[in-house]
């Protein structure tokens, strides 16, 4: 299991901030946000954070988890309590890009609800369950699932080990899928309904701001 601190200094080294770490993340988004954390990576005025929604539509790499922590630590700052809509269409890419985001959201006071827009494919979808709301589905979308690749080896066996950990407790899929090894599994919507991996199926995101 990975600690919030491991991916703390990870998300730190890619902004090259420097700053004395303690021994309490409790505040983890606070934090990020005293110490200017991707503040010039996006726009406040941008419609879709206005609406508190994030939108990931690519590759999973440091930079993009960089502006995406920074995102979800000014909209906690805006309101504690108000969701945060986290929509994505992402093939995956790295694991420790994932980390950094997942360990964010789960560091945010507000609740970060996730939609699948088109495709969660392999760290994406380990993205999608990691939601501390709900989790929406758009009618059409899919999943892809497979166990994770490359290197460090040890590396990948804690991402494998916590990929299995978030399918067993946050879905129902059947008994004979897991472990996944070297298999692969496109889910559609309905489907991903069925095995409990969102949990609403959606036409279209209301905007109510």
């Amino acid at each position: 299991m990975y600690h919030i601190s491991l991916a703390f200094l990870l998300c730190i080294g890619a902004c090259g901030c420097r700053v004395a770490v303690s021994q309490n993340y409790g505040n983890l988004a606070e934090r990020l946000y005293d110490y200017n954390v991707g503040r010039a990576s996006f726009d406040a005025n941008d419609p879709l954070l206005q609406r508190r929604i994030i939108f990931i539509s690519s590759d999973f790499n440091r930079a993009m988890a960089s502006t995406v922590c920074a995102q979800l630590a000014y909209l906690d700052e805006q309101s504690k309590t108000e969701p945060i809509t986290l929509c994505i269409n992402s093939d995956g890419g790295d694991g420790t890009a994932f980390l950094v985001i997942r360990n964010m959201i789960h560091s945010v006071s507000a609740p970060v609800d996730t939609v699948n827009m088109g495709l969660c494919c392999s760290i994406a979808v380990d993205l999608f369950l990691s939601a501390t709301g709900k989790r929406y589905c758009v009618k059409d979308s899919a999943f892809i699932i497979h166990e994770p690749r490359g290197e460090p080896t040890d590396l990948v066996k804690g991402y494998i080990a916590l990929q299995e950990n978030l399918l067993r407790s946050k879905c129902d899929l059947p008994k004979d899928w897991l472990p996944i090894k070297s298999r692969q599994f496109v889910i559609t919507d309905e489907d991903s309904k069925k095995y409990k991996i969102c949990d609403e199926i959606i036409e279209k995101i209301e905007f109510t701001h």
